[in-house]
């Protein structure tokens, strides 16, 4: 049919949103599943990763802007990023289940082969690394406007950093 990756499209765009939303998604997670299977198999699996990864990113954005100037209180801060994490990591474990045939059968325009993509990988995981050592509390303290940093605050920074290296090994 001619509107057939907009009707698909579409399906997933509910469930993207009602699972960014935190509320129940209407289609079946199978009936989402063939509906990325089948824009994969018609050619669509980089136009479907292009809209995927864009609404992604426009929904982190939306949360990092509800962010900004909410509190002064350290704590506050570090405790709410802790469970925006947390609850991205389930919303992404969700979203993963349902593209994964996205995931398993389409490489990126930029990644050719497996090798590709580990080097990429472990490049982007090297650089977290160096920022994380040097900058995480740098930037820390520029957001909670230079203040002095508690040590309950520094306390759950750390675990937060703690549970993010374990997550991202994974």
């Amino acid at each position: 049919p001619a509107d057939f990756k907009e009707r698909m499209w579409e399906k997933l765009f509910r469930a993207i949103t009602a699972i960014h939303k935190k509320v129940a998604i209407s289609e079946s997670r199978e009936e989402l599943y063939r509906a990325v299977e089948d824009l994969c198999m018609h050619k669509c699996g980089e136009w479907l990763y292009k809209r995927l990864t864009a609404m992604c990113r426009e929904h982190i954005f939306a949360l990092v802007d509800g962010l900004v100037g909410k509190t002064s209180d350290q704590f506050f801060f570090l405790s709410t990023i802790d469970a925006m994490w947390s609850e991205h990591c389930e919303q992404m474990v969700t979203l993963r289940n349902i593209f994964l045939y996205l995931d398993r059968n389409f490489a990126p325009p930029s990644i050719d082969d497996e090798a590709n993509k580990s080097t990429e990988n472990d490049q982007t995981y090297t650089f977290i690394e160096d920022l994380d050592k040097q900058q995480a509390i740098t930037e820390i303290a520029r957001l909670l406007d230079g203040s002095e940093i508690t040590n309950q605050a520094l306390k759950l920074a750390r675990e937060m950093r703690k549970r993010s290296h374990s997550t991202t090994a994974n």
